[in-house]
């Protein structure tokens, strides 16, 4: 026996003769001392275990109530570690109550003191050890089980009853030999129980047993799932534009280089198409970004609709769409067939946030191998054609050729060259004189940027400024010129007035009026001798930040002209809702009052329109004396071009002032029509 201190028995019986049998065998065991507790029934022996602990049961097996196996069923349900001595008939079938679960088995006629101290020492070490293994057992998330050569379970943990209890119909005391007979049949695989998972295992042991090990995968399983679907969508997210949806620069670098693979295993070509939205960064400053946004949908959903299904589109950034398309006998040697689609289809107005928007794609060619071997060249390349295009506004597609490629570089290296100009403020300010149309008294100049390349001479500011633009140096630009301008024009009579033109980005993304205000302060320049000039996209776009921004500077005393009025979207209400002080027509007009009526009409109506809203009316491209003689006909204000003075430096326009206050030159007459 254990050397214990008090050992407590739980002594469960209905036959009195048995209990004193079972009594004076227990009271002979004197190397222990014991502590009885007795009971005669099924229903009380489940009372004293609910309510306390005991080392051994020894318990009958025809007790009433509950028959042994049955007994023993409900202790294995209630997970109590507590070993059972069943004391049965001699004609009891053992080998039913030993598959039960008991620890040991006694018939009525070996109720001695030596054979009940075997059997208590048997249940309890026996037990122990039991206990250690299922404590193993039980710490482990798979669901193990011991079975005999006849497929009899001899030890599970409770993962395994709980595995099993799914498996059966209904529960009951051999519930187990539905999930046995499941794992059996396969030994190794997975199994179903329920909606749950197993990965089974079946391990040869000695003596004829085997192991059942059952790993529970259907956690695992989601995870993995849940794993994969996460690993899913932050591909796509990584690969994706989240503004259209459609894929991005890193898919579509993926997706060019498997089409080069392609290719060329094949000996197949590919085109590839960089579309461009022309006018977009106007639309963008103009509307504001949340409308731009919108149009960028609504063409990558137009543009996704035109697509075979071998074709594949992306959004470079920007307004930047490319698209691949397999090259086939059917299409034109230059021009793909996605371009007449897409084209045709994004040419309709689009409806975005209730305005009417209409924009211009235009699209620049490569084609495989011939145009590129790799992603980056035929990229490259295709640029290249876009540039083309944005040179020249009246095309609109443009396929790569060699030529193309040493302007890029032109132009890349000119863009370098022009942000070092700015940085060590080598931009040169030109003033073009303006005079009144009444006696060609000088009244003012116009400030223009002017950039002579230390290798190239000088370049022509339409493509200095076309330069700037595009590689974002306009707004550097733009306050470069108008520091210089200020400053050598606080010089000048003060009677002569300074005009400026400011762009639409510089409105927009920058605080021009504190910009100005600060450049005012530096120069000492009086605000009332500066005017800004703004042009005609403006008044289509952020009005009320336009507005905001114009009634600024008027509060402090600078004058506002819209410049190269009659070229853009002017409307009597813009004239009315802007404060401005002077009307600029544009010189397209002016070149030909010569010799077409209509232009001829559209100035004069300008001319006293501006009288009759009180603007002061500027005419530009003034070149010949029947110009200035219409303008004094009609009472346009003042006038500028070539006739009066030609843009010059700071040091002419000195002398030009200390000439004399009227503007001498030498007349060319022209003829003026009459309107009919």
């Amino acid at each position: 026996m254990p050397a214990k201190q008090t050992y407590r028995i739980l002594l469960a019986d209905a036959d009195r003769d048995r209990l004193l049998v079972v009594r004076e065998a227990l009271s002979e065991l004197t190397r222990t001392s014991l502590s009885v507790t007795t009971c005669h029934s099924a229903g009380a022996m489940i009372g004293l275990l609910k309510r306390d602990t005991f080392d051994l049961i020894l318990a009958a097996a025809d007790l009433p109530g509950c028959c042994g196996a049955e007994l023993l069923c409900w202790m294995k349900a209630q997970a109590r570690q507590v070993p059972i001595v069943l004391i049965a008939p001699e004609w009891q079938n053992s080998d039913e109550m030993e598959y039960s679960g008991a620890a040991d088995l006694l018939h009525h006629g070996e109720l001695t003191a030596p054979i009940l101290e075997r059997a208590i020492r048997y249940a309890v070490y026996g037990h122990d050890r039991q206990a250690m293994t299922m404590s193993v057992l039980e710490n482990t998330e798979a669901a193990i089980a011991v079975i005999d050569g006849e497929n009899r379970v001899r030890m599970a943990n409770s993962a395994f009853w709980s595995a099993a209890a799914q498996s059966a119909a209904s529960a009951g005391r051999f519930q187990s030999d539905v999930l046995l007979a499941k794992v059996l049949r396969h030994e190794t695989g997975q199994i179903h129980v329920g909606d749950r998972v197993f990965e089974s295992r079946v391990v040869d042991l000695p003596h004829d047993f085997r192991s059942i090990v059952l790993v529970d995968v259907t956690r695992h399983a989601m995870a993995l799932e849940e794993r994969r679907d996460t690993e899913k969508r932050i591909t796509h997210l990584a690969t994706h534009d989240p503004l259209t949806g459609l894929p991005n620069r890193l898919g579509f670098s993926g997706e060019i280089n498997k089409r080069i693979r392609s290719a060329k295993l094949e000996e197949r070509e590919f085109y590839l198409v960089t579309f461009d939205l022309k006018r977009f960064k106007e639309i963008n400053d103009v509307f504001g970004h949340a409308t731009g946004d919108g149009l960028l949908r609504s063409v990558a959903k137009r543009m996704r609709e035109c697509l075979r299904e071998d074709e594949y589109l992306a959004r470079l950034g920007g307004d930047e769409f490319v698209v691949i398309q397999p090259k086939t006998q059917s299409d034109d040697d230059k021009l793909p067939s996605v371009v007449r689609r897409v084209l045709k289809a994004c040419d309709q107005s689009f409806s975005i946030k209730k305005k009417l928007i209409n924009v211009s794609l235009s699209a620049g060619i490569s084609i495989y191998p011939d145009h590129g071997r790799t992603a980056e060249e035929l990229q490259a390349n295709a640029g290249c054609a876009i540039g083309r295009i944005k040179q020249n506004p009246l095309e609109r597609v443009c396929t790569f050729d060699e030529n193309m490629d040493r302007a890029l570089r032109k132009r890349r290296t000119l863009a370098a060259d022009l942000q070092k100009a700015l940085e060590d403020r080598a931009i040169e300010v030109h003033f073009q004189p303006k005079a009144r149309v009444g006696d060609c008294r000088l009244t003012g100049f116009e400030a223009l940027a002017r950039w002579t390349h230390p290798e190239l001479g000088p370049i022509s500011p339409v493509e200095f400024i076309s330069i700037a633009e595009e590689y974002g140096m306009i707004i550097e630009l733009g306050r470069c010129l108008m520091e210089k301008a200020c400053s050598i024009a606080y010089h000048w009579p003060r009677d002569l007035q300074l005009a400026i033109n400011v762009s639409p980005v510089q409105i927009i993304h920058t605080d021009l009026v504190e910009t100005v205000r600060e450049t005012l302060l530096t120069t000492g320049l009086n605000p009332k001798r500066l005017e800004i000039e703004i042009t005609e996209s403006l008044l289509i776009g952020d009005t009320e930040r336009t507005l905001d921004v114009l009634r600024k500077l008027r509060a402090m005393d600078i004058s506002i002209a819209m410049d190269d009025f009659g070229t853009g979207y002017s409307s009597l209400s813009a004239l009315m809702a802007f404060p401005f002080d002077t009307l600029k027509i544009d010189r397209s007009f002016i070149e030909k009052i010569t010799h077409n009526p209509q232009a001829y009409e559209i100035v004069r109506s300008v001319i006293g329109l501006g009288r009759m809203m009180d603007f002061k009316v500027v005419a530009e491209g003034v070149d010949m004396q029947s110009h200035i003689d219409f303008l004094r006909e009609h009472g346009c204000s003042e006038m500028q071009g070539f006739l009066l003075g030609k843009p010059m430096p700071a040091e002419q326009v000195t002398r030009l002032i200390e000439a004399g206050p009227v503007l001498k030159y030498t007349a060319s007459p022209g003829v003026v029509p009459r309107a009919a």
